[in-house]
C-alpha cells in the first residue's frame, strides 16, 4: 500500500540520491558582474541600442540567463530580425565565457517610447 513516506523513509531517500556538486561553487555574484559586463561590450559592438540588463549564473547546473531590451522598429519582421542579430552572438559569447556553462536563456524586452517594456523573445540553448 502506497502512502506519504515516514520520515526514517525520507530519510534513507534523500541519503539514497547523492547531491550532484554544483558547477559554480564560489560566490556567484562578481561572476555574474563580470560577465554583465562582457555582454554588455559585445552587445555595443553587435548593436548600439541594445542594453544588456542583467545576467544570472545557476550556480547548480550553469544555466546562464540573460535579460536585454531593444527598441521596437517599424515591423515586427525588422524587430526580430535585430534581436536575432543580437541574441545570438551574445548567447554564443555567455556559453563560450566559462566552460561550467551548460546552457543560456536570452530573453529580450522590446522598448518604445511612451509605453511599457514587452518581452518579444525568449531563446535557450546548451552551450555546445
Amino acid at each position: 500500500m502506497s502512502g506519504p513516506l515516514q520520515p526514517e523513509r525520507a530519510a534513507d531517500a534523500a541519503t539514497a540520491r547523492p547531491e550532484a556538486e554544483p558547477r559554480f561553487s564560489e560566490q556567484i555574484a562578481p561572476l555574474e558582474a563580470m560577465l554583465l559586463e562582457g555582454l554588455r561590450a559585445e552587445a555595443r559592438v553587435l548593436d548600439p541600442n541594445c542594453q544588456v540588463l542583467e545576467t544570472e549564473i545557476s550556480p547548480r547546473d550553469g544555466l546562464v540567463s540573460v535579460r536585454i531590451s531593444m527598441p521596437r522598429v517599424w515591423s515586427a519582421d525588422d524587430t526580430r530580425r535585430s534581436i536575432l542579430r543580437v541574441a545570438g552572438p551574445l548567447a554564443s559569447a555567455a556559453a563560450k565565457w566559462d566552460e561550467r556553462v551548460s546552457g543560456v536563456r536570452i530573453r529580450c524586452d522590446v522598448r518604445q517610447e511612451q509605453q511599457a517594456d514587452q518581452r518579444a523573445f525568449v531563446g535557450e540553448a546548451g552551450a555546445e
